[in-house]
């Protein structure tokens, strides 16, 4: 999900499989209030929240931000979208970094302490592969493959099925922006409760308590147990950059 705070002047990113929901359950708990929009997963509902807030803030930040006074914020029942002269673009759950700075203009993007969740690559990828196989993925049905065909599929394949996501687009889009880090604060996977205390405190907030959604005791096994030397490989290529940046090994 993407949160977008004007009070707290907060931007969070939700990447794919690294404990987003649960983090997004975090900050929505802790600070609804303060949560000037989101669009979220059907799994904040059991805590009593809508999946999307709507809001006509947009308007009220024309006044201070460069997205001009005459937008205003729509919601479709699926989307919402930031209208100006028949023009817009989606708040979605997992929306990259460049399209929100885009969509709330450099001024807010800056002023905004920007924080994005990220996770060791090859866990990354061993649970995405859990998470198709499962067929929990969308509209997805589950399905049974070796863990090298997956790997190949993701990355060379140029049209993928229902529930798929090209292993660039996995963790790229939400922590860079033309190969540039886009965020303040990234909040890994490996601990994240200490990290998540961490963002809470530069806001202001204290005591976040995180759930835990989306687990599977699947999620136990031992992600290099899914490895080859050739898959091992495959994902040091694809993610050399992020391994390189966040000091990852597998």
């Amino acid at each position: 999900m993407t949160i977008i705070s004007h009070p707290l002047r907060f931007v969070y990113l939700k990447s794919y499989k690294t404990g987003g929901t649960s983090t997004e359950i975090a900050l929505i708990k802790k600070a609804y209030e303060q949560m000037t929009a989101y669009a979220t997963a059907k799994d904040i509902r059991k805590y009593g929240f809508s999946e999307r807030k709507k809001g006509h803030f947009f308007t009220k930040w024309g006044r201070h931000i460069d997205i001009g006074s005459t937008q205003k914020l729509v919601d479709t029942g699926a989307k919402m979208f930031l209208r100006k002269t028949g023009s817009g673009g989606p708040l979605l759950q997992h929306q990259p970094a460049g399209e929100v700075k885009q969509l709330i203009g450099e001024k807010q993007w800056q002023e905004s302490y920007k924080a994005v969740n990220i996770r060791n690559p090859w866990d990354l990828v061993a649970s995405d592969y859990r998470w198709i196989m499962s067929g929990r993925a969308g509209r997805s049905e589950k399905r049974d493959m070796s863990f090298s065909y997956f790997v190949q599929m993701i990355t060379e394949e140029e049209s993928l099925p229902t529930g798929f996501k090209r292993m660039e687009h996995l963790l790229h889009p939400f922590v860079y922006i033309n190969q540039e880090k886009a965020c303040d604060f990234y909040i890994r996977f490996e601990h994240m409760e200490e990290d998540l205390s961490h963002a809470g405190r530069k806001l202001g907030l204290s005591a976040i308590d995180l759930p835990r959604e989306k687990t599977s005791n699947s999620q136990k096994v031992n992600y290099r147990e899914y490895y080859d030397k050739k898959t091992e490989q495959i994902v040091q290529d694809q993610f050399q950059d992020i391994i390189r940046d966040f000091e990852y090994s597998f």
